[in-house]
């Protein structure tokens, strides 16, 4: 894995206590000041506190950061240990009676601040999980865990950060070398012994391991009850270790914390250092979770003035994502396509805000007419210009949109879509040729594609050798009637540097026969085929911007002439890359145009090539069965064993979904048949399990 070359500063302590301990606290937020910054034991900072006559209360998102495990599996922890950790903040931070949090030291103070879980999401639809975002890395192109600070606030945080002065962010993933929590520090607050600016604010908000946050689940002792993410806070707040990090002339601020040289572990009792007694107890020290229970009355000092002055802080407690939002819905929707040939099959989504529960669709011209799915297949079989409507609709209300003309059915098309990927499906009927066995082409899930989140990526960027070579290789293509057929693809690349000369080769081959280059691209000294600046922290697009050469008001990045290729039967292309230790590079929205002649193909011709492909094959875990755009009849299917016995059956109507899933979880390893009927024509596929 590369070396990160742009780290932010991270302190890490872990030290020995007084008393036996295999495992220590160690808290990734400290301030270096200068000597400057020391003005002696500090007094009590003069607040306005009639300011805040009411408790607050700030809406807390949790993004947990996980690799697919189940829900309560690993990483990704469940929703009684998320719930359980607001608990725990309520408590710490309200000194409530009858909980651990509570304390009846004279100088223990309540911050009379609560903590409440998100209800809406950033579009005010409401949020499924209340409070929590769950974040697969595999869809968002990050790196597998643990992951450093610097990682976390160059990558993960800016791509998942909502907006800070709505929501309290708490990012729970698997934190690096032994740390359990991070925060920032609040900005613009006049307090003693913190800068004032302390980071971007997407960055802002605290990161808990998953194995310090709350109190059941996934938790390990002696971090366990939740007061890693009430330290955490602290810092968030504008508190800072009890001692001070540093020795004894150093400080934090508080007068009525004890001066103490070092931080605690475990929970020894009548610790003492700098010649008093510590404050083992407080929640800014490090001794164990079951230690922790107190903030004083200088620290609340300091806690109200951080309100009083520090941007993105008073301003959360006005916001009211946690109050399930009460509008009505904003429909929306797009279509794969809107210029299509006679017998065209046509994808609508809804892309409606503010969470419908019901769908009217009306298609002029389309085959259904209506639908009440939020997703419908229509098939248009007569020329024509037709409108389409959506009409939508929650318990607040409902919202409509018309779109007229918006489908262009003609058989004299010169831009009709003959094929068509845009990834949303996996790589389906495509072929992977990786000769090392390392890194290779795969799906991941970007911003900015205008086609869906999901494209194909090859991750340059994560490659341990230079000069490896990576195809993907397309199902095949018919151009048997065209004239001059267009290639056209979406990408997006940013330069590592001109000492890394990535490359992407698109070429277009013959079904047993030779390939043909059609275009070499390279980076060069002039940053080549890049669409963002260069950069060296790993590349994941996040806007239109970083697409086709940072031009979103382009339409075709690349646009190449297939003629020389026209009349040809079976074509497949092909995207080569040649990795150099660069960076990250995405594919998407890949189109063959043409005329309408061959875009939907008999359906004889279909199944004698056997274009009901079966993938993967020999199959182990999922297996489908691909079927090719123009398949217009209905499709049967029977799987039979060696020794003839039937096993399964089942049907599709036209039309039908682009892939069948094979019922492998009824059967064993082995070999089978699966016996095809489309139309009056049958044939066999052999499958292999094993």
């Amino acid at each position: 894995m590369r070396v990160y070359l742009l780290s932010l500063l991270i302190v890490l302590l872990s030290v020995e206590g007084s008393v036996s301990q295999t495992v220590t606290r160690s808290c990734g937020t400290s301030v270096l000041y200068p000597p400057s910054f020391q003005q002696g034991h500090a007094t009590s900072i003069p607040v306005r506190q009639e300011q805040f006559q009411e408790p607050l209360s700030f809406p807390v998102i949790v993004h947990i950061i996980h690799s697919g495990e189940s829900r309560g599996v690993g990483r990704n922890i469940s929703s009684a240990q998320i719930y359980s950790q607001i608990e725990v903040l309520n408590e710490d931070l309200n000194r409530q009676e009858g909980s651990p949090g509570f304390n009846d030291h004279p100088i223990g103070a309540s911050l009379d601040i609560s903590f409440t879980v998100a209800l809406q999401d950033t579009c005010q639809n409401s949020i499924e999980e209340a409070g929590v975002d769950r974040i697969d890395i595999r869809e968002r192109g990050f790196l597998p865990p643990p992951y450093t600070r610097s990682y976390l606030e160059q990558v993960i945080l800016p791509a998942t950060s909502w907006d800070p002065t709505r929501y309290l962010n708490i990012w729970v993933c698997e934190l690096a070398n032994g740390i359990q929590g991070i925060a920032q520090f609040p900005d613009a607050s006049g307090l003693l012994g913190i800068p004032a600016v302390n980071g971007s604010p997407n960055t802002d908000g605290i990161i808990v391991d998953y194995q310090s946050f709350g109190r059941v689940g996934n938790v390990i002792a002696p971090f366990d009850q939740g007061r890693t993410a009430t330290h955490e806070i602290g810092h968030w707040l504008g508190l800072i270790h009890t001692w001070g990090d540093g020795g004894c002339a150093n400080d934090d601020f508080c007068e009525d914390t004890p001066l103490s040289d070092t931080p605690t572990s475990g929970c020894p009792v009548n610790k003492q250092s700098c010649g008093s007694a510590d404050m083992i107890e407080n929640y800014m020290d490090f001794t164990d979770d079951a230690c922790m229970n107190i903030f004083t009355m200088n620290q609340r000092d300091r806690v109200l003035q951080v309100l009083a002055n520090s941007p993105r802080r008073i301003i959360l407690s006005e916001s009211t994502v946690d109050v399930a939002p009460d509008v009505a819905p904003m429909p929306e929707f797009i279509a794969v396509s809107t210029q299509v040939c006679p017998g065209t099959t046509v994808q609508f989504t809804d892309k409606s805000k503010g969470n419908p529960v019901n769908w009217k669709w009306i298609f002029e011209g389309g085959i259904p007419a209506e639908s009440s799915e939020p997703n419908p297949l229509v098939t248009y079989e007569t020329e024509g210009n037709y409108s389409v409507s959506l009409r939508v609709d929650n318990a607040f209300g409902e919202g409509e949109l018309i779109q007229n003309g918006l489908m262009e059915v003609s058989a004299s098309l010169n831009s009709a879509v003959l094929f068509s990927e845009d990834f949303e499906n996996d790589l389906v009927g495509w072929t992977i040729q990786n000769p090392d066995g390392a890194d290779s082409w795969e799906l991941a899930f970007v911003g900015g594609s205008r086609s869906g989140s999901a494209v194909a990526a090859l991750r340059h960027y994560d490659y341990l050798a230079r000069g490896e070579r990576d195809k993907l290789i397309s199902p095949l293509i018919d151009l048997s009637l065209q004239d001059s057929p267009v290639l056209q693809l979406d990408y997006a690349y940013q330069r590592f540097g001109i000492d890394r000369q990535d490359s992407l080769y698109i070429s277009l081959v013959e079904e047993g026969g030779d390939t043909t280059l059609l275009l070499a691209l390279g980076e060069g000294e002039d940053g080549g085929y890049a669409t963002a600046g260069e950069s060296k922290l790993a590349f994941f697009p996040r806007q239109e911007q970083e697409w086709c050469f940072g031009d979103s008001s382009t339409t075709d990045c690349i646009e190449i002439d297939l003629s020389p290729f026209a009349g040809r039967e079976k074509v497949r292309l092909v995207l080569e890359t040649v990795n150099d230790f660069g960076n990250n590079l995405f594919i998407d929205n890949i189109r063959v145009l043409g005329n309408c002649s061959s875009s939907v193909t008999s359906l004889n011709p279909l199944v004698e090539e056997k274009s009901l492909h079966i993938y993967p094959n020999p199959c182990q875990g999922d297996c489908w069965i691909s079927v090719p755009f123009g398949l217009d009849s209905s499709i049967e299917m029977e799987i039979i064993d060696i020794q003839g016995n039937s096993l399964f059956s089942g049907s599709w109507p036209y039309p039908h979904p682009p892939r069948i899933p094979i019922p492998v979880q009824q059967l064993t390893s082995g070999i089978y048949l699966l016996i095809f009927h489309v139309g009056s024509f049958t044939y066999t596929e052999k499958l292999l399990i094993y």
